[in-house]
C-alpha cells in the first residue's frame, strides 16, 4: 500500500512535522501560547486526562461521548473520541484496584450497547479513525408523511460504503429523537447530492429526486426485519449475515447486538493472553471512539471476538486492488510481547491517501492486561 505521508507523528500522538494543510490551524495553535517569549504547543485536555488521578472524571470521560465532547469543546486541538481513548488509558496506566474496576465498567456497559438502537441522534456522527475529520450529519432531504412524521434522507459511510439512509421522527427539533438510519442502498455521485428533494407518492412509498435522476423506495421494504435481530433485510444483505435466523453465528448473542456477527463468542474464560491483549487494544483504539461504521479486517489479521464496538465487524476482507469503496479496512497484530509487556500494532485504511496507524501499549497490572497508552504513528 502506498504511503504518502502529510504529518510526521510524535511519540505523543500530535503533529511534529506539517504539510500545507495543517500549517494554518497549527500556527494559530502556535501563536496562542506563546508565553514569556518561549513557545509551548497546549495539548489542550489530553495534558489534563493524561495527569489526572482523578478515577471518577476518568472514567466518566471514557463512557460518555456526550462528557467528553463538553470537556473537549474548550480546546482547539484534538477531537472528542481520541479523549475518550486517551482517558481509558490513563486509568489503566493509574494502575489501582479501584482504577481497574473504573476500566472493568466501562468495557461492561458498552458491551451491553446495541448496535441497532431505535434512536441515533443527529449531529456529529464519529468516524473510527483517528486521523479522519468527524462528519457533522444533516438530512439532504426531508418530507412530512401525513401523520405528522418527517422522514430524512442522509448520505453516510456506515455499512462499507458511500451510501443513503433514512431516519424519522415526530419532533424534528430534537436531534437526539431521530431514528437509527436504515440502509437504502449506495449513494449517487457525492456531487449528484445537492439539491436533493424528498416527496411521498402514496402512503408508503418515497421519492428521492437528485441531479435529475429519481430513486423509489417502499417503506415495508426499507424497514423489513424477517428475523427481528434489528437488522434489516436489506442491511443483513450487506453485512453478510442471514436474514432468516436472528443469531448468524449461533453464539448466543442476536445480530443486532454483536459486533462480530460472523465470528462466534467464545466459551467464557476460553481466551489465552494473546487473544486477551489483541481484545483489549481493537476495544481501546476502536469502540472508544463511538464510531458505527462498519469494520472490514484483512485476511492476515488474527480473529478475535470483539464486544463494545458499535458497528459489524468482518473478518476476512482483502483491500481494494485500487481506488477505494467507502469502506474502513483495518489490522492488527501483536509486535512485542513479554510477559508483562505488550504492543499492538493497529491500522485504518480508507483509501490511496486516508489511512493511519497505533500503538497500542499494554502491561499486565494485578493479573490483568490493561491498556495504559495509546500512540498514533503514523497517516498518509
Amino acid at each position: 500500500m502506498p504511503s504518502v505521508p502529510v504529518v510526521s507523528v510524535s511519540s505523543d500522538g500530535y503533529p511534529s512535522r506539517v504539510g500545507s494543510r495543517w500549517t494554518f490551524l497549527v500556527t494559530l495553535a502556535l501563536a496562542a501560547d506563546l508565553v514569556a517569549g518561549q513557545q509551548r504547543i497546549s495539548r489542550g485536555p489530553i495534558d489534563d486526562v493524561q495527569q489526572s488521578t482523578d478515577v471518577a472524571w476518568l472514567e466518566r470521560i471514557a463512557s460518555s461521548a456526550a462528557f467528553a465532547q463538553e470537556v473537549q469543546r474548550a480546546s482547539r486541538i484534538g477531537m472528542a473520541k481520541l479523549l475518550r481513548g486517551a482517558a481509558y488509558a490513563r486509568l489503566g496506566a493509574i494502575g489501582t484496584s479501584e482504577s481497574l474496576a473504573a476500566v472493568g465498567r466501562i468495557e461492561q456497559s458498552m458491551a451491553d450497547v446495541s448496535l441497532t438502537p431505535s434512536t441515533v441522534p443527529l449531529g456529529v456522527w464519529p468516524s473510527v479513525s483517528w486521523h479522519m475529520r468527524d462528519v457533522d450529519q444533516v438530512p439532504m432531504a426531508t418530507a412530512i408523511r401525513p401523520d405528522g412524521t418527517t422522514f430524512a434522507v442522509v448520505a453516510a459511510s456506515l455499512l462499507g460504503g458511500f451510501d443513503l439512509f433514512l431516519i424519522s421522527t415526530r419532533t424534528p427539533d430534537d436531534p437526539r429523537s431521530w431514528s437509527r438510519p436504515k440502509l437504502l442502498g449506495p449513494a449517487p455521485q457525492r456531487e449528484g447530492t445537492r439539491g436533493a428533494s424528498l416527496a411521498f407518492r402514496g402512503p408508503a412509498t418515497l421519492v428521492l429526486a437528485t441531479s435529475g435522476t429519481e430513486m423509489q423506495f417502499a417503506l415495508d421494504d426499507i424497514e423489513r426485519d424477517s428475523d427481528g435481530d434489528g437488522w434489516t433485510d436489506v442491511e443483513e444483505g450487506r453485512i453478510g449475515t442471514n436474514p432468516h435466523a436472528p443469531d448468524s453465528d449461533g453464539d448466543g448473542l442476536p445480530d443486532g447486538r454483536d459486533a462480530c456477527p460472523l465470528w462466534p463468542l467464545p466459551p467464557a474464560n476460553s481466551l489465552d493472553d494473546n487473544e486477551t491483549i489483541l481484545q483489549r487494544a481493537v476495544f481501546a483504539a476502536f469502540a472508544l471512539t463511538g464510531s458505527r461504521q462498519m469494520l472490514y479486517v484483512t485476511p492476515a489479521t488474527p480473529r478475535v471476538h470483539v464486544r463494545g464496538y458499535g458497528g459489524p465487524i468482518i473478518f476476512d476482507r482483502p483491500l481494494p486492488s485500487s481506488g477505494s469503496s467507502g469502506g474502513v479496512y483495518v489490522s492488527w497484530r501483536i509486535r512485542e510481547r513479554s510477559a508483562a509487556d505488550a504492543v499492538v500494532e493497529v491500522t485504518d485504511w480508507e483509501g490511496l491517501l486516508a489511512a493511519g496507524g497505533q500503538d497500542v501499549f499494554l502491561k499486565k497490572v494485578l493479573g490483568r492486561w490493561t491498556v495504559v497508552a495509546v500512540k498514533a504513528t503514523w497517516v498518509s
